[in-house]
C-alpha cells in the first residue's frame, strides 16, 4: 500500500493565507497600513541617503569646490537623513504605537467571536479546541508578524535595488557573489521553516493537557478533592506524560533545525568573505582608485549583503507565516450550520405550544441514543421529564434549544419546524435553569438580566422571592473583586432561577435547577416555579416528589418515552415510575 505523501502548499493557498492573516489590520487599520509603509520608505530613503552622502561629499573635495559647496552638499544630505528620521519616528510615536494595540484586541475578540458562532457539536471534538487553542496563541501574533515582515519586504526590495545601482558601477560581481551565497542560505532557511512549522500542531495536545493541570490547580472548586483524595497525583500523571511527549517533539525538530541552521549560518558567512576579498584585489589591482566611490563601495556592498539577505529571509519567514496562518485558518473555516443562521421567523408572543416527532439522535462513537419519541405540549401546559441517568432528559433539552440538530424525526414549535425559526430570537423566549448554573465574573444584575433586563426594584423582589439577600452592583466570584460573593451550590443555583422570574417567555426548560437544596427547599421551589409561571413548562428532574402537580408526566428509558400521564395515573400503572418513586419515598420514610 502506497504511502500518501504529504503535498506542499499551493502558492495560491500561500498567498491566500497571506491575505487571510493581514486582512484584520485591513479591515481595521488601513491608516495604519498606509503609515506604517509611509514609515518603511521613509527609512529606506534615510538609509540610501548615509550610503550615499560619503561619494558626493568626498566628491565635492576631491573636485576641489570650494568650501561653503562641500558644507552645502553636506548640509542638504544631513537635513535630509534628519527629515526621513524624524518621519519613521514621529509616525509611531502619535499614531501607529498605540493603533497597533487596538488592532491587536480586536484580532482576540474576532478569535472570541468566531468560538461563539461555532456548533455546539464541535464541543465534542478535541480537534476543536487544539485549533481554538492555536488561532488564541498564533492569531494576533502570526498577523503582525505577518504584516511586519511584509514591511520588511518591501524595505529590503526598494533598499536592494537603490544599492545595486550603486555598487555595479564599480562592483557588479558583488551583486553575483551575493545573490549566489543566498541561494545556498535560502535552501537551508526554507527547509527550517517547515520543520519549524512543525512544532506547534505537533504539541498543542501536550500542551492543552498541561494547561488542564495547571487550570485544575488553581480552581477553588477543584481545592478540597486535590487535598483530600488521590486525584491531584493522577492529574499530575497526566502532566508529567504530556511534558515527556512534549520535550521528544521538541528535541526531534530542534536536532533538526540546529542542523539547518548550521548550514545556513557557513553559507552566509562564507559569502561575506568572498565579498571582502573580491573588494581587497579591487584595491591591490588599483581598480578601485578613487576615495569617495571605496567609501561609497564598501557601505553598499554591506548593505546590498544585509539588504539581499533581509528580502530573502523576509520572503522565507513570510512563507513560514503563512504555515502558521493556514494553521490557524483552520479553526475560522470550521463550518457550522446552526449558529451562524440569521434568518428565519421571528418566535410568536405568548406561551409556545411543542410536538416532538419520531424525534431521534445518536452522539458520534457512542451507544446512547434517542429513538422515536413522541411528546406533545399544549401551550402553557406545565409537564416533567423524568428517568434514570443517561436516559437522554438533558441531551433532549439540547436538541429543543437546536444546538444540536435531530438525527431524524422533527420538533416543532406553534406547528412550524424549528428549523424555520431564527434560532437566536426563539432562544430569547425559552428561559433555562440548568443543575450547574453558569454564574459569570459579573455584577449581580448583570447575571440576572442574561435573557432580559428589569429594573432594579424588579430584580430585588426576584431576588427576595428566591430568597437570596444580595446587592446588586456586587460582582459574583472573586475573579476580579476581593468583595465578590461567593455563593453556594444551592445559592447558585437560586440565583440562575432568579433569571426567570422576570421578562417574557414562551416556555421554561427546567433541567434539575434546585437539585442542591434539601429535598423541602427543592418542593418549594419546584412549586413557586410551577406556580409563578403562566407560560409552557419543562421540568427534568430526580427527586419525583417535586412534579407530583405536573399536568403530565413522561418516563424516558432507552432514549424513548417507556410511561406518560399524570402522577396518579401513572402511580395506578404500577411500571417503573411508580418503582423508583416508591423507592424514593421509601428513603424518605426511613
Amino acid at each position: 500500500m502506497k504511502t500518501k505523501q504529504k503535498q506542499k502548499p499551493a502558492p495560491r493557498r500561500t498567498l491566500s493565507n497571506l491575505w487571510f492573516l493581514l486582512r484584520p489590520w485591513w479591515r481595521h487599520g488601513k491608516l495604519y497600513i498606509a503609515l506604517r509603509l509611509i514609515i518603511a520608505l521613509a527609512s529606506t530613503a534615510g538609509q540610501v541617503a548615509i550610503i550615499t552622502s560619503p561619494a558626493a561629499i568626498i566628491g565635492a573635495v576631491v573636485a576641489e569646490q570650494p568650501l561653503s559647496d562641500v558644507l552645502a552638499v553636506a548640509a542638504v544630505y544631513f537635513g535630509a537623513i534628519l527629515a526621513f528620521t524624524i518621519v519613521s519616528m514621529a509616525i509611531p510615536a502619535v499614531y501607529t504605537d498605540w493603533k497597533g494595540v487596538y488592532i491587536e484586541a480586536a484580532i482576540h475578540r474576532e478569535i472570541l467571536a468566531q468560538a461563539r458562532l461555532a456548533d455546539f457539536h464541535h464541543l465534542d471534538d478535541p480537534e476543536y479546541f487544539n485549533s481554538f487553542q492555536i488561532a488564541v496563541k498564533e492569531m494576533s501574533e502570526t498577523s503582525m508578524r505577518a504584516l511586519n515582515t511584509l514591511h520588511a519586504f518591501i524595505d529590503s526590495l526598494i533598499s536592494l535595488f537603490a544599492m545595486i545601482a550603486v555598487v555595479s558601477q564599480a562592483g557588479a560581481a558583488i551583486v553575483g557573489i551575493t545573490l549566489a551565497g543566498l541561494a545556498v542560505t535560502s535552501f537551508f532557511e526554507a527547509r527550517s521553516n517547515h520543520a519549524y512549522a512543525e512544532i506547534t500542531p505537533a504539541v498543542t495536545p501536550h500542551d492543552r493537557a498541561m494547561s488542564y493541570a495547571r487550570r485544575a490547580f488553581s480552581l477553588k472548586a477543584n481545592a478540597s478533592d486535590i487535598r483530600a483524595t488521590r486525584v491531584g497525583d493522577a492529574i499530575f500523571e497526566k502532566f508529567d506524560v504530556a511534558q515527556v511527549k512534549r520535550m521528544s517533539i521538541y528535541k526531534r525538530i530542534y536536532f533538526k533545525l540546529n542542523a539547518l541552521q548550521a548550514g545556513g549560518f557557513i553559507a552566509r558567512h562564507f559569502t561575506q568573505l568572498c565579498v571582502l576579498v573580491y573588494v581587497a584585489y579591487g584595491l591591490i589591482s588599483g581598480r578601485i582608485a578613487d576615495i569617495g566611490l571605496y567609501a561609497t563601495l564598501i557601505a553598499a556592498a554591506s548593505e546590498v549583503s544585509t539588504m539581499t539577505g533581509n528580502a530573502v529571509y523576509s520572503a522565507l519567514n513570510l512563507h513560514r507565516i503563512t504555515i502558521t496562518g493556514g494553521q490557524v485558518r483552520t479553526f475560522f473555516e470550521i463550518k457550522s450550520n446552526i449558529e451562524t443562521q440569521t434568518t428565519g421567523t421571528p418566535p410568536p408572543d405568548g406561551a409556545l405550544s411543542l410536538d416532538l416527532r419520531g424525534v431521534s439522535f445518536t452522539y458520534p462513537n457512542a451507544d446512547f441514543r434517542l429513538k422515536n419519541l413522541n411528546i406533545s405540549i399544549a401551550p402553557g401546559e406545565k409537564i416533567a421529564i423524568v428517568g434514570e441517568n443517561g436516559a437522554g432528559k438533558t441531551t433532549l433539552s439540547k436538541l429543543l434549544l437546536r444546538l444540536y440538530d435531530t438525527g431524524g424525526g422533527e420538533i416543532l414549535y406553534n406547528g412550524k419546524s424549528i428549523r424555520d425559526y431564527n434560532i437566536h430570537a426563539l432562544r430569547r423566549k425559552i428561559g433555562v435553569a440548568f443543575q450547574d448554573p453558569q454564574l459569570y465574573a459579573l455584577t449581580v444584575r448583570e447575571n440576572m438580566c442574561v435573557y432580559n433586563k428589569s429594573d432594579d426594584a424588579t430584580l430585588r423582589a426576584v431576588l427576595k422571592t428566591v430568597g437570596l439577600d444580595l446587592d446588586l452592583d456586587a460582582e459574583v466570584t472573586r475573579e476580579f473583586d476581593e468583595s465578590g460573593v461567593m455563593l453556594s451550590g444551592g445559592e447558585a443555583q437560586k440565583l440562575g432561577l432568579s433569571r426567570l422570574l422576570h421578562g417574557d417567555y414562551g416556555l421554561l426548560l427546567l433541567d434539575e435547577p434546585s437539585s442542591a437544596l434539601d429535598p423541602i427547599a427543592e418542593y418549594e421551589m419546584t412549586k413557586l416555579m410551577f406556580d409563578s409561571s403562566k407560560t409552557t413548562t419543562i421540568m427534568i428532574a430526580h427527586r419525583l416528589s417535586t412534579i407530583r402537580a405536573a399536568d403530565k408526566i413522561y418516563l424516558i428509558a432507552d432514549g424513548e418515552v417507556a410511561e406518560s400521564g399524570t402522577h396518579d395515573e401513572l402511580m395506578t400503572l404500577g411500571g417503573k415510575y411508580a418503582e423508583m418513586f416508591t423507592k424514593q419515598a421509601e428513603n424518605y420514610v426511613k
